[in-house]
């Protein structure tokens, strides 16, 4: 498409403004181009996936995962685990769950009703019963640690105040867990409670102490103010579109008009040819459309497609309201790219793993990834074998504890 800049005070400037809009229009043209490549590439890798990979961590790596998950569960019940160990064993079952669940929604959760009954049985308490507990417990904790801290922050220099403080909470959360009865007892055993007292008061200080360090960093550095409604007023994210898109260029006299000529070479009503009149019915909603959206770019295009002349004049006001709307088109261009071809985490982490720029890339990677399920059967499958009773167990846990990596095998 040609595009003219017309009634400049110089003809260098009008000449520069008609570059500008040209070039810009060419980049665009581009950056549309790419946004349609990366998606059908998506879609490539999304198809290799569910048609390879997919069927062997359903096949072949579920099974061995499933079955390592059954043990867990049966381990679980032991009265000699101490706090700890449940919630390691707990985040291990998650990642389990979390895995098969992507392949095989049933089994994650028929090994979910498995773990549920367990813990019921354990506590006595229903899943239902158990959450409901749970976040009373949070919420009551949470309270008390506020209330602790504003208690003793109000005076960082009285120890026995501090010590008071942390004393009452811990005495409060044994009071409470005295209070569950037999449960309590079923799930951490005597030594267990006391441990996970222990564990409890060792956080509790540990909170304490960032939170003092916190405020004392934080001190008068204008942390405070810097969230509040007038600075947040102030504040504007690079990806902020709608704070700087350009002034609506839509209904200026030149677009209008480009519109209706484009809109008057379309005209379905006169096509005589029903096929013809339903494409160019189409083209027409297409045309519409763009108008609502605003989109210069697209108006464009099909102006330079559907009109005959095909050539474009512009005054030097109309110039920059297009340089502005084609720049922002092609910033919106690059924050899809970059944030929004995906759907989901998942769809993201097929494409890195599969996609390749030549064909031979793209087979050693897709290899890669069946050796490395290969390589996590095999190894869930030897620790499964390795897990004959629960002092192995017990070493498992500590070591994926030490490591802090959620790990399945």
């Amino acid at each position: 498409m040609k595009i003219t800049v017309t009634e400049q005070k110089t003809k260098k400037k009008g000449q520069k403004a008609q570059n500008k809009v040209n070039d810009l229009w060419k980049q665009l043209q581009f950056k549309q181009r790419l946004v349609e490549k990366k998606r059908a590439d998506i879609d490539a890798a999304m198809a290799v996936y569910h048609e390879k990979i997919m069927p062997l961590e359903r096949d072949v790596l579920n099974p061995s995962i499933a079955k390592l998950a059954e043990k867990l569960i049966v381990f679980f019940s032991r009265k000699s685990l101490s706090n700890w160990h449940r919630d390691e064993m707990y985040e291990w079952l998650q990642s389990m769950m979390h895995l098969i669940g992507q392949t095989d929604s049933e089994l994650a959760r028929e090994l979910a009703m498995k773990f549920n009954d367990v813990v019921e049985t354990l506590t006595g308490q229903t899943p239902e019963e158990r959450a409901a507990a749970m976040e009373e417990a949070e919420l009551r904790a949470q309270q008390e640690e506020q209330e602790a801290q504003a208690s003793v922050f109000e005076d960082d220099e009285d120890e026995d105040d501090f010590e008071a403080t942390i004393e009452a909470i811990v005495q409060a959360m044994r009071e409470k867990m005295k209070k569950m009865g037999s449960a309590t007892e079923d799930m951490f055993g005597d030594e267990g409670i006391e441990e996970a007292l222990a564990e409890f008061e060792a956080e509790l200080r540990q909170d304490f102490k960032n939170k003092a360090k916190e405020d004392s960093e934080n001190k008068g550095n204008g942390f405070d103010g810097f969230y509040d409604d007038d600075s947040a007023a102030d504040f504007e994210s690079p990806f902020d579109h709608k704070k700087s898109k350009p002034t609506s260029v839509v209904n200026q006299k030149w677009l209008r008009s480009l519109f209706r000529r484009t809109a008057a070479a379309l005209h379905p009503d006169k096509e005589q040819d029903e096929t013809r009149k339903a494409e160019k019915e189409a083209i027409m909603a297409k045309l519409l459309d763009a108008r609502d959206r605003e989109d210069v770019a697209e108006i464009l295009s099909l102006y330079a497609e559907h009109v005959e002349d095909g050539e474009l004049a512009l005054s030097e006001a109309d110039s920059q309201s297009v340089i502005d709307a084609l720049e922002q088109q092609i910033n919106d261009i690059d924050h899809t790219l970059h944030f929004e071809l995906f759907d989901s985490p998942m769809q993201k982490f097929v494409y890195d793993q599969l996609h390749a720029n030549s064909k031979s890339a793209k087979t050693r990677k897709l290899n890669a990834w069946k050796k490395d399920i290969q390589k996590q059967e095999t190894n869930t499958l030897e620790v499964l074998s390795e897990l004959k009773n629960l002092s192995v167990l017990k070493e498992v846990l500590q070591v994926r504890r030490d490591s802090m990596i959620d790990i399945i095998y």
